[in-house]
């Protein structure tokens, strides 16, 4: 893949606060103040996002060293008890990690079509999860013999987990929709 300049616009508006659940406490906390942070999610097989890995390691790499030499640091240990932190992005790098993290969320994260799907796809699997719960008959044979001595939640969430997007729409559609078509006189379009 080609590497071409970005076109998009309105860059370099800084991060907004923001909480996540600590994984150990499931306390909501947030990044240390003045502290970077950089949160990605990626596709690593995609030749392109090899690319830009490879560049924020290599800046990682040039920046750290930099910093290293220039407080003249000479171990590992020494590294871990610096006052400064010592490893990490450059500056340009770190302003354009920013920028990107806030046009993700306003252009695509936080956009209204992908709010609106967000909310179809929570109204389908939690509709089919309450019910099969409900009325575990509903699901297929081979599911059913999995409740014998099972959790019912828990293998009720392990099928629709497994779901496809289409087949979970499918299914949806045959529950809870009132008209199927070729059922009760019904033509196929």
């Amino acid at each position: 893949m080609a590497l071409t300049p970005s076109v998009m616009t309105g860059l370099g508006t800084a991060a907004p606060d923001f909480k996540l659940p600590d994984v150990t406490t499931g306390k909501m906390v947030g990044p240390p103040q003045g502290t970077p942070l950089l949160v990605m999610f990626i596709c690593n097989h995609c030749p392109y996002v090899k690319a830009v890995i490879g560049r924020l390691v290599e800046d990682v790499i040039k920046t750290s060293d930099a910093q290293i030499g220039l407080r003249g640091v000479s171990s590992a240990d020494a590294v871990l008890r610096h006052p400064d932190r010592l490893v990490g992005m450059s500056e340009l790098l770190t302003h354009q990690l920013r920028q990107l993290a806030t046009y993700l969320r306003e252009e695509v994260y936080y956009h209204p079509e992908k709010l609106v799907m967000e909310q179809k796809a929570c109204r389908i699997i939690r509709g089919l999860f309450d019910a099969f719960v409900s009325e575990p008959r509903l699901l297929p044979r081979p599911v059913q013999e999995r409740l014998d001595g099972a959790d019912r939640h828990r293998v009720v969430c392990d099928f629709v987990s497994g779901l496809t997007d289409r087949s979970a729409l499918d299914l949806y559609n045959r529950l809870f929709e009132t008209y199927e078509f070729g059922f009760g006189g019904g033509t196929t379009p």
